[in-house]
């Protein structure tokens, strides 16, 4: 059965692409000879300078930077930049008409909205093919995908993809997606992890074992993977689980090889820096920075020495014997869970979706103080319009019973790393421990 679906999908994906003049794979085949044949760095520094040469010439915001000649010589780009000067980064040289807008669902409390051409929805297309190939998926294979994003009938028949909405999470939702994992007989699994990790400790309660699924791959996308849920999965499914590090604005950055678990990163799309907390200079190996990208293939909106938000450190090579850079770790956002005023878990993607349609907003934070006593901060522009939309969104998802307060601040503060925590549970909670 999985052969007679898979097959013609993936015969007629390539079909199409190559009538296309197979974009697609000639993405793949670049990807692959930069990660595999460590040819990479000069093409990439040549594909820097492109970028830098077409932002200066074409994007208003760059034009204080002329006569720049290295993207070193570019301050860090923060996310509150591009949020108010929004207009300002995209290219003159496309119409609006030709681009696809891609929000992003303010993982640290800044929802952003990029623009990309075809060319670079092709590449992330081609990146994630590419890698997950990693942990065994091949176009057409039967997967299963938890997302708060949800796809048209017709493109997740094409992708023979079904998905679970996680919003609220109970016994119920979890039996369900034991059901469907088993009745679909599906063989990519893609998840955060703590949910994986929730429905293996469900299936072992009930009876299910590895013979009841047809799993041949879990990929791991959201929060940090540990080794102790890495290890419970793996044994559960008698299949891979492998993290994969990616940002909706941008696209995979980095992926574990399936050899030694190590976060190879995507140095034929992007330039990766590993920099200070606190200052903008490159750290040692081993020592945690932020990680800041410049988007190869962002020509419509140019994100140049882009801060991402998240805190990693680097180390030189693998012992896979696949060349160029690792993350020797990788210390994700912060997420913490809040309940509705019926004591359902509800995933904080769910606010974070919700967060990232709201035009105007700079920066949020969420905070649950009591069994339905809720409070949103926000840091917005002076464009913002959306309170009441917000305030209808937020009692449809918590409940209508629930005390809600709309609080209007300058700033979020950092924690000491310089992230900021957008989802707090001071009830559930009060002792948070911020990641690395």
């Amino acid at each position: 059965m999985i052969l007679r679906y898979s097959l013609p999908r993936r015969a007629a994906y390539w079909t199409v692409d190559w009538l296309k003049g197979s974009p697609v794979r000639r993405h793949i085949r670049d990807i692959r000879s930069h990660i595999e044949g460590g040819q990479g760095s000069e093409i990439a520094a040549r594909k820097g300078q492109r970028l830098l040469e077409h932002a200066l010439a074409t994007v208003p915001y760059y034009q204080q930077y002329r006569g720049v000649k290295r993207i070193a010589d570019l301050p860090v780009l923060q996310k509150p930049t591009i949020i108010e000067h929004s207009t300002d980064f995209i290219s003159q040289a496309y119409a609006m008409a030709e681009l696809s807008p891609k929000s992003t669902s303010g993982s640290y409390g800044t929802p952003l909205t990029v623009y990309h051409t075809k060319d670079k929805r092709r590449r992330m297309q081609a990146e994630l093919i590419y890698f997950s190939a990693w942990t065994g998926y091949r176009v057409g294979d039967r997967n299963m995908k938890i997302s708060v994003r949800p796809k048209s009938p017709i493109r997740l028949f094409l992708q023979n993809e079904t998905q679970m909405d996680p919003t609220y999470l109970d016994e119920d939702w979890f039996a369900e997606l034991r059901l469907r994992l088993i009745q679909g007989r599906e063989e990519i699994f893609i998840s955060f992890p703590h949910l994986v990790a929730e429905l293996v400790e469900y299936c072992l309660a009930h009876g299910k074992t590895r013979k009841n699924f047809a799993m041949r791959g879990v990929i791991s996308a959201g929060e940090t993977l540990h080794d102790a849920t890495r290890s419970r999965v793996s044994a559960f499914f008698g299949c891979p689980m492998l993290s994969r590090y990616a940002a909706e604005e941008l696209g995979v950055l980095a992926q574990e090889c399936p050899e030694q678990q190590q976060h190879h990163l995507n140095t034929s799309s992007y330039l990766i820096e590993i920099l200070g907390r606190d200052v903008d200079r490159p750290v040692e190996p081993g020592e945690v920075g932020r990680i800041v990208v410049t988007d190869l293939y962002s020509h419509a909106m140019p994100l140049i020495r882009y801060d991402t938000g998240d805190l990693a450190s680097y180390a030189l090579t693998c012992s896979c014997g696949r060349p160029g850079l690792i993350l020797s770790s990788l210390n994700g956002r912060m997420n913490e869970e809040v309940s509705d005023v019926e004591g359902r878990r509800v995933l904080d993607s769910a606010i974070r979706l919700m967060m990232s349609d709201l035009a105007g907003v700079r920066q949020y934070q969420f905070i649950q103080s009591g069994k339905v006593d809720y409070e949103m901060r926000l840091c917005t522009l002076p464009s913002f319009q959306g309170e009441a939309i917000l305030r209808k969104c937020l009692l449809d998802l918590l409940g209508a019973q629930a005390s809600l307060r709309l609080v209007y601040v300058d700033e979020i503060p950092p924690l000491p790393s310089g992230k900021r925590a957008y989802i707090i549970n001071t009830w559930r909670s009060p002792q948070r421990r911020e990641l690395a």
